[in-house]
């Protein structure tokens, strides 16, 4: 008899939130939807993000300097002109 391999969160999160603004900047659904992403890879760009999670670049790009705004994010090494984004560790 062979059990099923069990599914692991990708990363455990160990901060607790507690700051309103902080927890308002997670409220919105393509917030998530980016942290979701950028949790997969490794870094992205707002055009990467937009095509992954279909919005736009240009809402992408807001809701990624909201994010960052609140330190969850930030600016990876530039890579030519594209400003790619990643999870803050």
């Amino acid at each position: 008899m062979t059990s099923k391999p069990r599914a692991f969160p990708r990363r455990q999160i160990s901060e607790r939130i507690t700051d309103p603004a902080r927890i308002r900047a997670l409220a919105h659904p393509v917030r998530l939807a980016l942290l979701d992403h950028l949790g997969d890879v490794a870094e992205a760009t707002a055009t990467e993000c937009a095509e992954a999670i279909g919005e736009s670049p240009a809402s992408c790009s807001f809701h990624l300097r909201t994010l960052e705004k609140y330190g969850f994010i930030e600016r990876a090494e530039s890579r030519g002109r594209e400003k790619p984004w990643r999870v803050v560790s």
